[in-house]
């Protein structure tokens, strides 16, 4: 009998550990799924024209990552890339899984992949190349 409870009680130990990492990760998944819903709503409301400081309070908050350029009149170019489509591959975040927001001289001018490369070819800056 001690045995059995000996072995029960391994087992539940070493699957409590387990049980807890996987709610870590559905957790983290719920959690961004909730906030690229939440961005791709808040992108419906930003026009172009709209200054840098009004858009990040509309999108309710900091991109997932930000750059900067310098465009070929001195131009400061910043993309902000918000989380809007996860794919959740393996926790990993890629630039598919987000929607960048193009502003310059800290007025927003559009977004998404396609406007990009209309800014980089209008304001002669090289965008860092999309990852897949």
């Amino acid at each position: 009998m001690r045995k059995v409870l000996t072995v029960a009680l391994l087992a539940a130990i070493g699957v409590l550990p387990l049980g807890g990492c996987s709610q870590g990760i559905l957790d983290t998944k719920w959690g961004i799924e909730e906030t690229a819903r939440k961005n791709s709503a808040a992108m419906q409301r930003i026009q172009p024209g709209m200054a840098l400081n009004e858009v990040v309070r509309t999108m309710d908050g900091e991109p997932y990552l930000a750059e900067s350029y310098k465009g070929k009149n001195g131009e400061r170019i910043l993309v902000y890339k918000y989380i809007t489509n996860p794919a959740f591959d393996l926790g990993a975040i890629k630039d598919d899984d987000l929607t960048p927001c193009i502003f310059v001289n800290d007025v927003f001018e559009g977004l998404g992949w396609a406007y990009l490369e209309t800014a980089s070819r209008k304001y002669e800056f090289v965008a860092k190349a999309r990852s897949r």
